[in-house]
């Protein structure tokens, strides 16, 4: 097909190294497949008309599709005779029992949609041919191994019904030539049950209360190049009602129509293709204005706390579905098969701190192979997205220990007793902490290597450093060490102070900004962003100095929040010295304010130096030296906040 799940997501699977380990329990969660769009409106300037109507429901899935889909599985409706549902269009009772048949054809399965999902089944078919046990050889056997759940959408219970085709039929035969009596069942819930995503029941409260803290549109302005530009001219191409752009509605109609070729008679493409008023979209526009919705995601599901209240109900119930205890009722069942969403699998992915900022192609599958090694009988588990080999939390290791993958992934389940009380309004911190008191000490440390991975530590969302003392001079007043990007705001107008107080901020030793009184106005600076290095730490150094004279008095305050998105420690202990590579010592000219007061000192430091070996410094302001001085000089040098080396002019000749 044109929209082959092949051409989109490149192979790479590695097989399970059977000489040392044996599968035992398979998990899989995959994303429906291709679709029709759901949105039926873009602002006032496009909505769906008779002809694009049409042209879904000449896409739905041919007959013969149909027939493989009918023949693999049945639903919980279907084992239930005293189950009654609504009964949809006339000859596709099994097909479409989804909530979603009344919207027919949007929001449906495309015939390729369900292809995708038979090619799925088919590479799974291939990828673990050598482990029987685990995946059945036929439906007889599936329907005792398998667990099949789908959220009650008519895409998705297609899509497992495809998946399940691929896996155990023979596709260039009929499908009547293999039907089987014994299948396995398709469970799926109310929405008010459903929790593979979010919010499906209705609105939860803190969720919307967490999603306001972290994200704004000065979050996508920074994040998205050209962002106010974009935004300008899907308003004046869409015209959406207030200026409120639904990026993720744009994204998903303009890939569908995109996807098909919809014929360009048909209303949007006229604004997306051709000049209208002297306004059209480029690709690369279009390009972008997906990547918008894609950051939207990644900004909000990368959020431990948004993102618990988001999937930490389906990780409670994948975590107790995969559990050996004798109360689980699947504990007998060799693979467990999750048909989901886009909306499932980011918050997955975001959880495991695998996700790539790309958005999962339709038909896209994340596996948790779960195996036993030969020997020790340890039991250890394998993340798979798309046939490529995930490490989770940083891992330098594919296979983790069971106890910490569920461990780490438990970290963000949540009860459906403390989901109900969160979303009417109570605080999520009341409730259980996400880590015992054992884990909670252990991630005290920046970072730790338990299990061969990096463990990071859990900090709050704001931290708060004690005020500090505003005195006269020039001194280091506070430090602390920085590890991901973060919003700084430091001020001295919450506290009274006298006198004519600054201060300096330096990261490793570079000038970032300066806070000043400005003519009695409190020196203070807000949100100020502080970027260190990819997965580096850095030390941050606030100097206080009182401006012209020896007599301020004060306190200065620092707040340091991460920024949206991240989810690495605001701040951190001052890492141990580590051995730094040889390098030539570097230098720089210190400049000084031209003139001096008769009761203080002002000194303006302009660069910073880093020495990184053994090295000598002479600093000075002697002509014969490169430098120039009037009046009397006087020069400290500081080694972190320990004055190391003294220099005075001599006052009594100048």
């Amino acid at each position: 097909s044109p929209y082959s799940i092949d051409q989109l997501i490149p192979r790479q699977y590695e097989p399970i190294p059977t000489a040392k380990y044996t599968l035992k329990k398979l998990v899989v969660i995959n994303r429906h497949g291709d679709r029709a769009q759901i949105a039926k409106e873009l602002g006032e300037s496009y909505s769906v008309t008779p002809e694009v109507t049409k042209r879904w429901t000449q896409l739905l899935p041919q007959e013969n599709t149909q027939q493989f889909l009918r023949t693999v599985a049945f639903t919980a409706d279907e084992t239930n005779p005293q189950t009654l549902r609504p009964l949809p269009p006339s000859g596709q009772v099994d097909l479409y029992t989804g909530w979603d048949f009344s919207n027919l054809p949007y929001g449906q399965l495309t015939d390729m949609g369900a292809r995708q999902l038979m090619e799925l089944g088919q590479r799974l078919r291939q990828n673990y041919q050598n482990h029987p046990a685990v995946v059945p050889p036929s439906l007889a056997e599936a329907a005792s191994q398998m667990y099949c759940r789908s959220t009650n959408f008519c895409r998705t219970h297609q899509s497992l019904r495809g998946l399940l085709a691929g896996l155990f039929l023979d596709l260039s035969r009929p499908a009547e030539a293999q039907e089987s009596p014994i299948r396995p069942v398709i469970t799926a819930r109310p929405r008010k049950q459903e929790t593979l995503y979010p919010q499906a029941d209705a609105n939860c409260v803190a969720m919307l209360r967490r999603r306001g803290q972290i994200f704004s549109e000065d979050v996508l302005r920074r994040a998205v190049p050209a962002y106010t530009t974009l935004k300008s001219k899907m308003q004046r191409v869409f015209r959406f009602p207030d200026g409120k752009i639904n990026w993720l509605h744009i994204k998903e109609v303009l890939l569908c129509h995109d996807v098909h070729n919809i014929e360009p008679s048909i209303p949007l493409r006229k604004y997306v293709k051709t000049p209208e008023n002297g306004i059209s979209l480029s690709e690369e526009e279009l390009v972008a204005s997906g990547d918008v919705a894609t950051m939207t995601w990644s900004i909000l599901y990368n959020d431990d706390t948004l993102n618990r209240m988001a999937i930490g109900r389906f990780l409670h119930e994948l975590l107790s579905d995969m559990s050996d205890s004798d109360s689980n009722p699947l504990k007998d069942k060799t693979m467990l098969m999750y048909s989901g969403h886009d909306s499932t699998l980011v918050p997955v992915l975001c959880a495991l701190k695998c996700f790539d900022d790309k958005w999962p192609e339709y038909g896209s599958s994340i596996q948790f192979e779960i195996v036993e090694e030969k020997g020790s009988q340890g039991k250890f588990v394998r993340v798979i997205y798309n046939d490529r080999v995930m490490y989770p939390w940083g891992s330098t290791d594919a296979w983790l220990p069971l106890e910490t993958f569920e461990r780490r992934l438990g970290a963000l389940r949540l009860s459906e007793s403390d989901y109900t009380r969160c979303c009417e309004g109570e605080d999520l911190s009341q409730f259980a902490p996400l880590q015992s008191e054992e884990e909670q000490a252990r991630l005290k440390e920046i970072r730790e290597d338990i299990d061969g991975f990096a463990v990071f530590t859990v900090s709050a969302e704001v931290l708060t450093l004690p005020p500090f003392y505003i005195s006269g001079g020039y001194s280091i007043t506070n430090s602390f060490t920085l590890c991901e990007e973060s919003i700084v705001t430091i001020s001295a107008c919450e506290y009274s102070y006298t006198g004519d107080p600054m201060f300096y901020v330096y990261m490793n030793g570079a000038y970032q900004f300066a806070g000043d009184n400005y003519s009695g106005y409190c020196p203070r600076v807000d949100n100020q962003i502080l970027t260190p290095p990819l997965g580096a730490c850095v030390v941050v150094v606030i100097y206080n100095y009182c401006v012209d004279s020896g007599s301020c008095s004060g306190m200065i305050t620092a707040t340091i929040e991460p920024t949206a998105g991240t989810h690495r420690p605001s701040i951190a202990p001052t890492p141990s010295p580590s051995v730094a590579p040889t390098r030539q010592p570097t230098a720089a000219p210190l400049r000084y304010c031209p003139s001096y007061s008769s009761t203080g000192r002002s000194a303006y430091i302009t660069c910073g130096i880093s020495v990184c070996q053994r090295s000598q410094l002479t600093v000075s302001t002697c002509p014969y030296n490169g430098g120039q001085y009037s009046g009397d000089t006087y020069l400290t040098l500081y080694q972190g906040s320990t004055a190391i080396a003294v220099n005075d002019d001599d006052p009594n000749s100048g």
